[in-house]
Order: structure tokens, then sequence, then C-alpha cells
């Protein structure tokens, strides 16, 4: 099984998103790298997501299944509701 999970970067505010076998550890291998995430230390913590939505929703597609951290980062964004117009679009 495919997940779509976040993986820790030397940088403490950055994470990748990337696409990796289910039983891989954290911060082993991956198959694709689908962008990154950086979090503001600010109060209002913000989220600056850059990652490629084609990709994304092909993995979707395929059966890769998010993380709930990548889910929660995806909710808050509003990211969600476009992904699921481009999946229903298929």
């Amino acid at each position: 099984m495919l997940k779509i999970r976040l993986k820790p970067t030397h940088n403490s505010r950055s994470q990748q998103i990337v696409v990796t076998q289910a039983q891989s550890p954290r911060d082993g291998r991956f198959t694709e790298k689908l962008g990154h995430v950086t979090v503001t230390n600010d109060q209002r913590r913000q989220y600056y997501l850059y990652i490629d939505m084609k990709r994304l929703s092909y993995w979707l597609l395929v059966g890769g299944q998010c993380s709930e951290g990548f889910l929660k980062i995806l909710k808050r964004s509003g990211l969600i509701r476009n992904l699921l117009n481009q999946t229903n679009r298929r």
C-alpha cells in the first residue's frame, strides 16, 4: 500500500511531501517527492504549501492514502475541495 506522508528535513520548520510504501520508515526511501510544507513560528501558525497537484491526484487515483498529518494540512489549506473536484472529473 502507498502512503502520502510528511518527511522531516534538516530544517525543523520544513517537511517534504513524499509518496512511500506504508511499511517503510518515516525517514526511509520514498517513491516520489510531491512538494514541501513550511510552517511559520508566529502565533497564527501559517502553512506554506508547495505541491504538484497533478501528481498528487494521480497517486490518489492509483490507491495512495494520505497520512493523518498531511490530511490535516490539506484540510486546513482548503486544497482538499480542489483535489476532490479534480479526481471526480476523471
